[in-house]
């Protein structure tokens, strides 16, 4: 316990000396996050330097103690081809976020480099070859590297998803870190219990500038190797034999991260997006959205991670599989059904069965039916009406199909909806064509709309059905800034009431004394 103590202080500490030297790197060379009018929260430009940080601390305190302590160096350079390996995977993932946060790199482009890194890292001798699922012994075989990738894969982005408001990620991380510590401990894997507290270490010792209000961000760098670390020693600390994985426990640890990831893609791809495109309709956003602060936000994650890596660590020290299952079923079930977080997506998914159910058994008399789905992703404003007044004007044009899908962070509105004429199916030939929705030079959707081929001269008839639509766009701007005028409204109010506030407390301070 004295060595992971020593190990968690010098970590703490490397990590919160260096952060003023890297915040202030970061300023030099202009590696900072802007502020836009969509989905970053902050209102000015931040250093996003804690990648550096935390990759720094961890490797700075690992190299002091090979160097200060024998038993230790002997432990952790016993499988050195994993400690090359992994190392070189750390600063690979790093030098992609940086790379991210300077230049902005494509969702595919990025996919691939987390790919390459995650290679190294199986490469070094982490391969999963079997799994134990409830005493049941599966063998990957030919399946082992691309599990395993997978898996790597996953917790990489997990964690970079996760990573939307100050201090969240760092604290999560944190709480798995010292959770991992624990089973590796408890299993015997001493090394990765170093491991994970030396990145618990890191990531206490920068939570302190990025705590709510953070001074620096973690960057996709820092959540990036917050990922890569978890993903490795969840599975390492797990392991009953040389590569035999009881994955009950690490998925229960990477729950709420895999939970909020499962959602983001089930949202993107149900609402005809890129799975790669940003949003504001993740778990922190709900919490926000719903009233809470930055540290409430943070603090209700923090726990709801802490209940995950407790039934984890349980699961690991009793044997007992269900109780890592039994938790993340019943944590999940009730974020769902209680509407914390996951229910617009879930209804969406059933929705897109149920439609895809009906059409597989049709009767050859309803194939001229029309299909409509509609989801309020987040925010309380109707939309259904200027939806209605879209599916009218499309029924009365002939057209196939419409996706509307409305996204305005501002207002914390995020809906989509779709309808499909019963026509389109048995039409061989079809048009579409995607719009941009504006509001005063603000993207607030887009509309998708297809058509019927119908005469030589398709440009003319579709740029007719265009024009057509001046109207709803004129009604929709309209409508959103006239919300965003009563909101901004209401902000000044509110801003006033707490200056008044705050006044009649200095006032009756004043008296008081």
């Amino acid at each position: 316990m004295l060595t992971f103590a020593k190990i968690f202080l010098v970590s703490c500490c490397l990590a919160a000396a260096l952060t003023p030297v890297v915040r202030r790197l970061c300023v030099r060379v202009k590696l900072l996050d802007h502020p836009d009018k969509s989905r970053k929260i902050h209102d000015h430009p931040v250093p996003l330097g804690g990648g550096i940080v935390v990759l720094t601390g961890f490797l700075g305190t690992l190299l002091i103690m090979l160097l200060m302590s024998k038993s230790v160096a002997s432990e952790l350079l016993a499988l050195p081809l994993f400690t090359f390996g992994f190392v070189a995977a750390m600063v690979g993932i790093c030098l992609l976020g940086v790379c991210d946060d300077r230049f902005t790199i494509r969702g595919r482009q990025k996919l691939v480099g987390q790919l390459v890194v995650s290679s190294c890292v199986v490469g070094s001798g982490l391969l999963i070859t079997d799994i134990r699922v409830f005493d049941l012994d599966v063998e990957l075989g030919v399946m082992a590297i691309p599990f395993t990738l997978f898996w790597m894969l996953a917790a990489i982005n997990a964690m970079n998803l996760i990573d939307g408001m100050d201090g969240l990620a760092t604290s999560v991380g944190l709480v798995l870190s010292v959770g991992i510590a624990v089973m590796a401990v408890s299993t015997g894997h001493r090394v990765d219990a170093m491991l994970a507290v030396a990145l618990a270490g890191s990531l206490a010792g920068f939570l302190f500038y990025n705590s709510p209000p953070a001074s620096m961000f973690l960057g996709d760098a820092g959540s990036m190797l917050i990922g890569l670390v978890l993903g490795v020693l969840s599975i390492r600390s797990c392991l009953k034999g040389p590569a035999t994985a009881v994955m009950a426990a690490p998925v229960a640890l990477l729950a709420i991260p895999f939970f909020d990831v499962t959602m983001a893609i089930l949202r993107r791809k149900l609402t005809g997006r890129s799975i790669y495109a940003a949003d504001r309709s993740h778990f922190h956003h709900y919490l926000l959205q719903r009233g809470f602060s930055s540290r409430m936000t943070v603090l209700i994650l923090g726990g709801l991670s802490c209940v995950m890596t407790v039934s984890a660590v349980l699961s690991v020290y009793r044997g007992n599989e269900w109780l890592a299952s039994g938790a993340v079923l019943i944590v999940s079930a009730l974020l769902v059904i209680s509407g914390i977080f996951g229910r617009s997506e879930c209804l969406l998914l059933l929705q897109r069965i149920k439609l895809v159910s009906s059409g597989l058994i049709r009767f050859k008399w309803e194939a001229h039916t029309a299909t409509e789905t509609c989801a309020q992703l987040r925010g309380e404003r109707e939309w259904g009406e200027l939806w209605e007044t879209l599916t009218v004007y499309a029924t009365s044009c002939g057209l196939a199909s419409v996706r509307l899908h409305l996204y305005v962070p501002q207002l914390n509105e995020d809906f989509h909806a779709s309808w499909k004429s019963g026509l389109a199916a048995s039409q061989p030939h079809l048009w579409t064509a995607e719009l941009p929705l504006l509001a005063h030079d603000v993207p607030i959707g887009t509309l998708a709309i297809g058509g019927v081929l119908s005469g030589d001269q398709v440009s003319i008839s579709v740029s007719e059905v265009i024009q057509g639509l001046k109207p709803f766009e004129m009604e929709l701007a309209e409508l959103v800034q006239v919300a965003l005028q009563n909101a901004d409204d209401r902000r000044i109010q509110s801003r006033q009431l707490n200056e008044i506030g705050d006044r009649s407390h200095s006032l009756a301070a004043r008296v008081g004394e």
